[in-house]
């Protein structure tokens, strides 16, 4: 029996990207980027903690439940905070995407048997790993490849 939880990573890869999706079709992805990046990271890191719960909920329902669940969310105060919101839900399930994978590539230093130098090297290399999934920026890397277009390519023109 496999231990690999790569399933799982991909399905929430293909989650973040379809909600990167609804952002588009909402708003377009290259307006949603250029709100985005109009924001601090300190405003980001607040506004992850302050809906926390809210992107959880809203990562747990099915695809069709989600605009019902957008509606009724009295929290937002305008079409930025929406999109701001489905940005973080998408960050966070392409961070649980990342997170899923290094588990998969860390796995054996997660589990009883190796030496103890070896595992703690390995679980130092992973923790540095991590720290990598908190990146508050766009992502633009994450968008290749699937189709989806946010303007960032025109500015480099």
């Amino acid at each position: 029996m496999s231990d690999s939880m790569g399933h799982y990573a991909a399905a929430a890869r293909q989650d973040g990207i379809d909600i990167l999706r609804m952002v588009d079709e909402d708003v377009g992805l290259p307006r949603a980027r250029k709100s985005w990046q109009s924001y601090s990271v300190d405003l980001i890191l607040e506004l992850e903690t302050v809906w926390c719960g809210p992107i959880a909920a809203f990562l747990k329902l099915t695809p069709s439940r989600r605009p019902g669940y957008l509606r009724k969310q009295p929290v937002f105060v305008d079409d930025d905070q929406r999109t701001a919101f489905l940005v973080l839900c998408a960050l966070t399930a392409l961070r649980a995407a990342a997170f899923l994978d290094l588990r998969d590539r860390y796995s054996h230093a997660l589990h009883p048997g190796g030496a103890y130098r070896k595992v703690t090297a390995d679980v130092a290399e992973m923790l540095t790993k991590v720290d990598d999934l908190f990146d508050t920026s766009w992502p633009t890397e994450r968008l290749w490849g699937t189709g989806l277009e946010d303007g960032s390519d025109d500015e480099s023109e």
